[in-house]
Parts: C-alpha cells; structure tokens; sequence
C-alpha cells in the first residue's frame, strides 16, 4: 500500500512515490508514461534521467530537490505541473528545448536561486504566473518566437539585463519583470502587446524600452527612476494609469493627441521635469487623478498648451 491506495495508473510513478526518502539517484524504466504529483518531492537526487517515454510530470514532483543541478525534458514530454522543479536550490541549467511543452508552468522553477540557463521548446506559447520568480542568477534568457502570453510575475525579481519580446506576444502580465534590478534594456517587437500593471515595475536600471505603448498601466514604470522616455514614446497613448511613471527622471513629456486620463500620482515625484507638452489635445482636458504631479516643482516647468 501507498498512501492508502492498492491500485494505482497504469505505466505511472505513483504520488507521493518517494516523498523526502534520501535517494541520490534512480533509474527510472522505459515505457513509464507518468511522474504522478509529488513523486520526488524533497529527495537529495543528485541527477535525474527521464526516459524517453514520459509524456507528463506532476506537480511538486521535483519540489525542493536540493541536489539536482540539471534537468533535460525528453521530446515526449507535453505536460509539467506547477511548482514541479521550484526551490530546487543548486539547479542551474533546464533543457526544455526537444519537448513539446506549449505552456511552461505555473512556478515551475520560482526560487531556483541557481538557475542560470533556460533553452525554450519552440512550441511554448505560454509562460505561466511565477514560472521564473526569484531566479536571482538568471541573467539572461532568449524567449520562444510564438510565445504569445507571459503571465503574472513569471520573471519577478530576476536578474534579467536585457530582454527582447518576440513579435506574437499579446500579454506581459501583472508585475511579470518587476523588480528586477539589474534590467537596463527592453524591445518590444509586436504592436498590439498588452503591458499589465506594474509589468516593469521598479526596475531601478532600466534606461531604454523601445515599444509602441498604447496605455500605461497602473505602476507600469513606477520606480525606474534612470528611465528616459523620448519625445513621441505617448503619441498614441490613451491612458495613463496610477503611479504609472512615479519617480521617472524624463525631462520632457510631450501628451499625445488621445490621451483621456491621467491617473492618481501619474507623474508624481519627476523631478527633474522641463517640459510638459499638452498642445496635441487643443482645447481638450483629460480626467485627471489625485496629485498627478505631486513633488514636481512648478516653477521649473513649462507648460506648452495650444494657441
């Protein structure tokens, strides 16, 4: 009996298989189909090889394997579970390059304070909430060219320096890069990509993010305080949401034509604004928040209106 049960799946590692026993390594044989939620939670494997066979991996199955160092996805594998490799600890390296993974799960590697190198399955159009969250060495990382979705927090905290979105992303979502320290580069190659609140929040290094933005979102850029937006960066923006470019250190914010609101603390704390330039609206006023430009001194301002 395990975990209470007699009969089990069929060309399955059962749940719960080898949770926390002190096994460094296993062989694992061909023709296993399944590694069931659990299956090697907190066990000290130092490697483990996948058979060829193994179509999907459970969740936790690898949580906290403090020893693993290394993981390699075989080209049957189409499914892995939440959190399966998360808090592995000395983990370094993941190949997901031959599977067929279309979605990288939810946490499936948050806080592998190791991991240094990922290589994508060219099918994965999905990265899920906190896929990569708290990967303090991950620095650098080349995304799937049909990924189309990044979910909340997938690279939080992450010590990411550049990174370019391939042209089919639709969605960055809430917070997805925030707090990234050492973030200095940004492209966005597509023009319908949707950026979510606080997306590149707090990103105290990033100086350049080269995109067509049509709404700032919520904290979308609060914190970037070395940020330089150029002169045409809102032309075709519409909103611009709360805390949305708090403490950014532009010189000169030149509103576009559509912009219809400007969100509570919206420019607060630029202190080092010249110019803003609100002649493209003409004679039309946009909603305005709550201390928009709280911190910004007046008398160091211009303020450009239409004729």
């Amino acid at each position: 009996m395990l975990g209470g049960k007699t009969f089990f799946e069929a060309d399955a590692l059962p749940a719960q298989a080898f949770f926390g026993m002190g096994l460094t390594s296993v062989a694992l044989p061909q023709g296993l189909k399944k590694i069931s939620e659990g299956a090697f939670t907190a066990v000290p494997l130092k490697n483990i090889d996948i058979p060829t066979s193994v179509v999907t991996i459970g969740d936790y199955s690898f949580y906290d394997c403090d020893e693993l160092e290394s993981i390699t996805l075989t080209s049957e594998i189409e499914t892995i579970g939440s959190y399966v490799f998360a808090g592995c600890d000395r983990l370094a390296t993941a190949d997901l390059s031959s599977a067929r993974l279309k979605s990288v799960s939810e946490a499936a590697f948050a806080n592998c304070v190791s991991l240094k190198e990922v290589k994508f399955s060219a099918a994965t159009t999905t990265i899920c909430d906190m896929t990569f969250m708290n990967c303090v060495a991950l620095e650098s990382i080349a995304l799937p060219s049909e990924l189309r979705k990044i979910g909340e927090r997938a690279f939080y905290g992450c010590a990411l320096t550049y990174i370019e979105l391939p042209v089919e992303v639709e969605t960055v979502g809430e917070f997805a890069f925030a707090a990234s320290p050492k973030l200095e580069s940004v492209i966005i190659k597509g023009n319908t990509t949707e950026l979510c609140d606080g997306a590149f929040f707090y990103c105290p290094k990033l100086t350049s993010i080269d995109a067509q933005i049509s709404n700032v979102a919520d904290y979308l850029f609060c914190g970037d305080e070395s940020l330089r937006f150029e002169t045409d960066d809102f032309a075709n923006v519409e909103e611009i949401g709360d805390y949305a470019l708090y403490n950014n250190k532009s010189q000169k914010i030149i509103v576009g034509p559509s912009v219809s609101s400007l969100g509570d603390k919206a420019m607060a704390g630029m202190n080092r604004l010249t110019l803003i330039d609100v002649s493209a609206l003409e004679e039309r006023v946009p909603q305005l928040g709550e201390n928009v430009f709280e911190g910004v001194s007046q008398s160091d301002v211009t303020l450009r209106v239409a004729d």
